[in-house]
């Protein structure tokens, strides 16, 4: 991820696949998340406790707010809001077609 500013980075996914949703490109990029949910290209990365975890939203404003629900209310394990993410994924396809 590059971060641009705070807490808000523009994740550039390069891969071979051409991924057909979001959530898709997501699993792919954090292949250890501990869980991926929604859809969308925003998000947030939560890297607490047990693995990371995503949550993808349709607009920068359901993401900003998800981002602000888990800072003040903790992530559920062993929560550092300072780690948490609000990123942009910047392609849902990358690489060749199928």
């Amino acid at each position: 991820m590059t971060t641009h500013g705070g807490r808000v980075a523009v994740v550039h996914h390069r891969c071979p696949t051409a991924h057909r949703t979001w959530a898709a490109a997501a699993r792919c990029q954090w292949k250890r998340a501990v869980w991926v949910t929604g859809e969308g290209c925003w998000g947030v990365h939560a890297p607490c406790g047990h693995g990371a975890t995503i949550t993808l939203h349709a607009d920068y404003y359901a993401a900003a707010d998800a981002l602000g629900f888990i800072d003040r209310l903790g992530c559920g394990h062993s929560c550092q809001p300072r780690t948490h993410v609000l990123f942009q994924m910047d392609k849902i396809t990358t690489g060749r077609p199928r």
